[in-house]
C-alpha cells in the first residue's frame, strides 16, 4: 500500500507526496532538517530548512560607542568588518549541548511511525536544565521531530529495511569566551536513513 501518513504521539500527520524517490536504506543522509534559535526574546523560532552545515560564527566584538549631546559611553556589540576579535561558541569550550536518538520506522500498515517521542523531549528538557539551557517546550520538541520525519519521509526505509534515524541536538552556540552560560542556543533535529544492520555502515552506491 502506499504511504498513510506519519504518526506522531498517536496523531496521523499529512501523508508526503508519492512521487519522491526511496533512498538506499543503508545510510543515506536526508535533504532536509529542522532548526530553531533560542533568544531570550522569542524563545525558539524556526523550521524546516535544508540539510546542510551549522555555521558557528566565532566572531563578536564589543566596542565602546560614544552617545550624541549627553557624552555617556555604553557598550555594543557588533560585527566588525574586517580583522575580528574571536570568540567561539560556548559549545566549542564547554560542551554546553544535549543530544537525544529516536527512529522512525514503518508499520504493517505503511505508515511512519515514532516510539514514545514524548519521553526523549522530556529527557531533552531535563538534560538542558542540567546544563543552563532554556529547555525545548516538549509541545515544540514534538512538532520539531514531525515536521523533520514529514519532510524526509521518502527516506524511511521499506518495512522491515531499517529506519528513519533521528538525532535532536541541542547546542549552545552563541559567542562567550568566559565560563557561562551561551547568549543563544540552537535546536536541531536531522537524521539519516539506516538499514537494519546499522554495524555495516555501508554508503549508497551510485
Amino acid at each position: 500500500e502506499g504511504e498513510r501518513g506519519v504518526v506522531v504521539g498517536g496523531v496521523r500527520l499529512a501523508a508526503p507526496r508519492a512521487s519522491t524517490p526511496t533512498p538506499s536504506p543503508f545510510f543515506s543522509v536526508p535533504k532536509f532538517m529542522y532548526r530553531a534559535r533560542w533568544s531570550p526574546e522569542g524563545g525558539y523560532v524556526g523550521g524546516v530548512v535544508p540539510y546542510g552545515p551549522l555555521s558557528l560564527d566565532p566572531s563578536a566584538q564589543v566596542r565602546d560607542r560614544r552617545d550624541g549631546e549627553g557624552g555617556g559611553r555604553r557598550r555594543q556589540r557588533r560585527r566588525p568588518p574586517t580583522r575580528p576579535t574571536s570568540t567561539p561558541p560556548q559549545v566549542l569550550n564547554y560542551g554546553q549541548s544535549v543530544f537525544e536518538g529516536m527512529k522512525a520506522q514503518r508499520s504493517a500498515k505503511g505508515r511512519i511511525v515514532l516510539f514514545r517521542p514524548d519521553k526523549n523531549a522530556a529527557r531533552c528538557a531535563a538534560g538542558a536544565a542540567r546544563l543552563s539551557m532554556p529547555p525545548v517546550p516538549e509541545a515544540q520538541f514534538a512538532d520539531a521531530v514531525a515536521a523533520a520525519v514529514r519532510a524526509n519521509a521518502a527516506w524511511v526505509p521499506p518495512r522491515g529495511k531499517g529506519s528513519l534515524y533521528l538525532r535532536p541536538l541541542l547546542l549552545g552556540t552563541g559567542p562567550i569566551l568566559g565560563l557561562g552560560p551561551a547568549p543563544y542556543y540552537d535546536f536541531i533535529v536531522f537524521g539519516a536513513a539506516v538499514g537494519a544492520n546499522l554495524a555495516t555502515r555501508r554508503a549508497p552506491s551510485g
